[in-house]
């Protein structure tokens, strides 16, 4: 193994009736690193929201997810895309919204058992390219 991982830790706590995530890392690359650290933590978080939500805190609220890296870099390879982000006009730039997690217990089973049984499960899917390997 030429890298170790870059997360340290995950701490989730409630502020004033929040959720909130913060997530400590020894570094992140701004372009191949964080995008997915960011994607990836922010599912976990309306993840672990959602089953709270469901199983004792109904009237718990979604809060911030927040990345604390030590370091951010950008590797040499990557600096022609980060160039490019640089100079793109953001309202030439599509969104996409992914759907909210309806049933933490569904969304589950769903990665455990390789289905796709909730939305955001067949929202990952069709946007990942994986939607007719089921």
């Amino acid at each position: 193994m030429k890298d170790f991982p870059c997360t340290l830790a995950v701490q989730f706590f409630v502020r004033n009736g929040y959720l909130c995530c913060e997530v400590a890392s020894r570094g992140t690359d701004i372009i191949t690193g964080l995008p997915y650290d960011m994607g990836f933590f922010s599912l976990l978080a309306e993840l672990v929201f959602k089953d709270l939500q469901e199983r004792k805190y109904p009237y718990l609220k979604l809060g911030y997810t927040s990345m604390k890296p030590s370091f951010t870099q950008i590797y040499s390879s990557r600096s022609g895309v980060a160039k490019n982000i640089l100079t793109t006009d953001i309202n030439t730039v599509g969104s996409l919204s992914m759907p909210e997690i309806e049933c933490a217990k569904i969304f589950l089973e769903d990665i455990y058992n390789q289905t796709t049984k909730s939305e955001i499960m067949k929202w990952i899917r069709k946007h990942s390219g994986l939607a007719n390997n089921d």
